[in-house]
């Protein structure tokens, strides 16, 4: 995962809103250097740029900068746009081409795109603080394109591409092998044979380290980490933290941070 520091000059997000469409509505790029990212759920969307395309829900798409398409969404969808001006470090590290994800390629970014539109739209203080930690995730879903085809990955591979770009959400190994088409006891069979481990060791796992590296790379509270990382509140965070790290999350950036 790309470390993204709070620089000035990275991203703002400069408008965002969550709606329902009570007509169809067309979206296109943005002026200047201002990338749009939408998240539609319940109507199809069409996208139009030299060539039609139907996309099933729910769609995220990552409109870049003055993008001369539109994007079509139908009446009675639930809309989740935000747009962000990252100035010419954002465009230097996303893509000038549109990014699209749509129905389980979509799903699993989801929670964490509107955990962090509700939070900006929230709180205002927090709003750098939130578009830094969004332009993160945009970083890893252009990753993501990558990839390859989710249809020829192994068992294990697809798991690890779908735990990559869900570790903000609370679900645990059941959920994450219902959404691979398997049962727990399958996914499990498959990662003890290629890992040692059962799914819901390598999502604690993961989610750990994930929220390790967050300790050291910003100042955000210990809550607001573990939720970031997957974990329902503070105390079974730190439990977590403490019975694999041997140390609670403030005294691991303590003594990660005096050994700098």
């Amino acid at each position: 995962m790309p470390a993204i520091r709070l620089t000035p000059g990275l991203p703002v997000i400069s408008d965002g809103h969550q709606l329902r469409i009570a007509s169809t509505t067309r979206f296109s790029g943005c002026d200047g250097q201002v990338h749009r990212l939408l998240l539609i759920d319940d109507a199809a969307v069409t996208l139009e740029h030299g060539r039609r395309q139907r996309l099933d829900p729910p769609v995220l798409l990552l409109l870049p900068p003055g993008w001369s398409g539109t994007a079509s969404v139908g009446r009675g969808a639930f809309c989740y746009r935000i747009e962000i001006d990252g100035g010419p470090a954002l465009s230097a590290m996303l893509p000038g081409s549109v990014i699209v994800r749509q129905g389980s390629q979509a799903g699993p970014w989801s929670n964490d795109i509107i955990a962090l539109a509700q939070r900006w739209w929230r709180s205002l203080p927090d709003r750098h603080r939130v578009a830094v930690h969004l332009t993160d995730l945009l970083l890893r879903l252009t990753e993501t394109g990558n990839d390859p085809d989710p249809a020829r990955q192994s068992l294990e591979g697809r798991f690890h591409s779908l735990l990559r770009t869900h570790l903000g959400s609370t679900e645990g190994a059941t959920a994450f092998a219902r959404r691979l088409g398997v049962s727990r006891a399958t996914l499990d069979r498959a990662l003890m044979r290629s890992a040692g481990t059962t799914a819901a060791a390598r999502i604690r796992q993961e989610r750990l380290r994930a929220a390790a590296t967050m300790l050291l790379q910003t100042d955000q509270a210990f809550a607001d980490i573990g939720g970031r990382c997957g974990f329902a509140d503070v105390d079974s965070f730190v439990r977590a933290f403490k019975r694999i790290y041997g140390c609670t999350p403030r005294a691991w950036r303590r003594r990660q941070v005096a050994e700098v």
